[in-house]
């Protein structure tokens, strides 16, 4: 989107950790970022989304990136 969100971005936002792993099944960067440099594990923090952040680890998303 004109954000530069992609598909896990959404699945972050709304809290959604069934679609996470399937866009990960899927071959999704769950490492993308943003045009403002956020991936999708910073989105479910700030957020927090529990949930999402367990599933993304689980599915080795890098946890150190800033």
């Amino acid at each position: 989107d004109k954000d530069g969100d992609r598909a896990v971005h959404h699945a972050a936002f709304g809290d959604e950790s069934g679609v996470m792993a399937l866009l990960a099944g899927s071959g999704a960067d769950l490492n993308a970022r943003n045009k403002r440099r956020q991936t999708a594990l910073h989105i479910a923090v700030n957020k927090g989304h529990a949930g999402v952040v367990r599933t993304l680890l689980e599915l080795g998303c890098h946890p150190s990136l800033q």
